[in-house]
């Protein structure tokens, strides 16, 4: 949704999904998008707080555009490996995909995740790449992504990109929770009984845990290996509602298939 957007739950403490037009005047306030109506724009910043599903949806982004622009060049980096800018130019600015898009050669898709993780190592990794981008001599063909925590999310470089690629083409969204559906749809991968399960998460008044993308999984594991009840209980006396520090039972699942549950509502 963007950035000064609103989004509502239902009774159940689950997103709503996007209205149908035939909805709009009977359902509550919704900015909500799907994913798809995001890529179009050639400058995104994706938002959101932790386990919410960033890296997911730059690594779906930029799956989609191989598919979608073969004869295109993806260049993907995670700005938080980063601890200097000459590295981070190095490795950006003066890549081989850089070069050849800089030559007229075609389309380039930058995908810069885990922007937050960078300021810890890097603070003026900001105006860093506001500079940079800024000095491009234009940016035809050139479409950039860009991942961070909400609240390190640094207006000054928005500021910049807006500047560079026009106001219209720059989008700013926060990556939402998941709807019903969703969590439905992530737990009929896995289980046969995933009706129950949604259920169980609404008993154990879970469900604020459940609909972050990266969470759903540690439930999901728990009811497929037969330990649900102890497990969700777990789960629900420690419920994020209560505390603002991460749940130790927030560990990604191994061998989780996370290409549903990540599907999150931008």
């Amino acid at each position: 949704m963007p950035s000064d957007g609103a989004f509502s739950f239902d009774s159940d403490g689950f997103l709503l999904p996007p209205a149908n037009d035939s909805d709009r005047l009977f359902w509550p306030k919704t900015d909500v998008v799907g994913f798809d109506a995001l890529i179009a724009k050639p400058c995104l910043v994706l938002l959101g707080e932790p386990g919410i599903g960033k890296t997911f949806a730059q690594r779906e982004g930029a799956r989609r555009a191989r598919e979608a622009r073969p004869e295109a060049k993806i260049l993907e980096r995670n700005l938080g490996i980063y601890a200097s800018d000459t590295h981070l130019v190095e490795d950006v600015f003066n890549s081989a995909e850089f070069h050849w898009w800089n030559s007229g050669c075609g389309e380039l898709h930058v995908y810069l995740d885990s922007f937050d993780e960078c300021l810890l190592r890097l603070d003026t990794v900001a105006s860093l790449l506001g500079d940079r981008f800024g000095r491009l001599p234009h940016v035809h063909n050139l479409l950039l992504r860009v991942s961070s925590r909400t609240a390190e999310w640094r207006t000054s470089l928005e500021h910049a990109l807006r500047q560079k690629w026009g106001q219209e083409s720059v989008g700013v969204y926060e990556l939402a929770p998941l709807t019903r559906e969703q969590v439905l749809s992530a737990a009929q991968r896995q289980l046969s009984d995933a009706e129950r399960f949604v259920a169980e998460i609404i008993a154990s008044d879970v469900v604020s845990f459940a609909i972050k993308p990266l969470k759903t999984a540690r439930p999901l594991e728990c009811w497929s290996n037969q330990v649900a009840k102890v497990a969700i209980t777990a789960l629900g006396s420690s419920n994020p509602r209560c505390s603002s520090r991460e749940n130790p039972l927030t560990a990604r699942a191994s061998g989780t298939n996370r290409s549903e549950i990540g599907r999150v509502w931008p």
